[in-house]
């Protein structure tokens, strides 16, 4: 009885020592940070979690800080006199040493990858269901494009996982040459429409007046079928806002095809919790593309 009761302490003291002799706990801080900076780069890259994920950073803290304790219990032990990894002078220490060892650090290992093997299983299939839910988003958009005549194209099939979310593009003159005069819709992973962008072709070669009142038609034309969308717009304004704010077309006209013509919510204001961006794209006379041409932008976003 009294040898037994004597080799259990023996056998701790051997585990706690083999634990801090010889720089083995610093490997096993080392070691943990390493595999704890993978697992958060996956969880970022691959996994898009928003924000990190919480758990996984206090259960590494934990584990460095019992390491740290172990560490720390050693370098007293050896400051007070003891002689820390003496047991292993045997072999039967040095066995026990070992064994402790690579069951401590596998076994630490193992908590973290498996809390973390957990959350990546469960974000797998949130972000099955957030492509699913954006995807039907961006098919009922893809119909109404095309019942009104648009040539519609975007991100359908989702191949790939997007945190910022997709598009689907609605072209209105696709047939007639004007690859500029198109709308976008942007949708988040919620399935909500987060953007909606306006884009109507300028020629240089009419007169400002008419470009202007072609670029009106064009928007009419394309705000009609988003204002009829039956999808969820995260702001009213972004469906409801369609027309060329009056401070751009005043610029627009006292301008030349050739200048380009930027204004931010600051010159513009918002609409119903639609921040309104307007701009004027074009090339210098000199540096003018023909394949690229010019256009009036109309952007409604959520955010300033």
């Amino acid at each position: 009885m009294t040898t037994h009761a004597k080799a259990q302490p023996d056998a701790r003291k051997d585990a706690l020592d083999a634990l801090g002799s010889s720089g083995y706990g610093l490997c096993i801080v080392l070691l943990l940070s390493g595999e704890f900076l993978i697992l958060s780069m996956l969880d970022e890259l691959v996994f898009h979690s928003q924000p990190p994920y919480l758990p996984g950073w206090i259960l590494w803290i934990v584990l460095e800080v019992v390491m740290t304790v172990l560490i720390c219990r050693v370098i007293w032990i050896v400051r007070h006199g003891g002689r820390v990894g003496a047991f292993q002078e045997s072999a039967g220490g040095r066995a026990r040493a070992r064994k402790t060892r690579i069951v401590f650090a596998v076994g630490l290992s193992a908590v973290l990858i498996a809390a973390y093997g957990v959350h990546f299983v469960d974000r797998k299939q949130v972000m099955a269901g957030e492509k699913e839910r954006a995807a039907a988003i961006l098919s009922a958009i893809e119909t109404a494009f095309e019942d009104a005549g648009f040539y519609a194209y975007g991100d359908l099939p989702i191949a790939v996982y997007d945190p910022a979310g997709y598009s689907m593009n609605g072209a209105l003159y696709m047939d007639e040459g004007d690859q500029n005069t198109q709308v976008r819709v942007n949708v988040d992973n919620e399935g909500v429409v987060t953007e909606v962008i306006y884009d109507m072709d300028v020629d240089p070669a009419l007169p400002l007046e008419e470009n202007l009142v072609r670029a009106e038609a064009s928007l009419d034309a394309m705000h009609e079928v988003v204002s009829n969308l039956d999808v969820p717009f995260e702001q009213p304004g972004l469906a409801s806002y369609g027309a060329l704010p009056e401070p751009f077309c005043q610029a627009f006209l006292a301008g030349s095809p050739y200048e380009e013509i930027i204004m931010h919510p600051s010159d513009l204001g918002s609409s119903e919790g639609a921040y309104i961006h307007a701009a004027f794209w074009t090339f210098s006379e000199e540096d003018w593309i023909d394949n690229l041409g010019a256009s009036i932008q109309l952007q409604l976003e959520c955010d300033g």
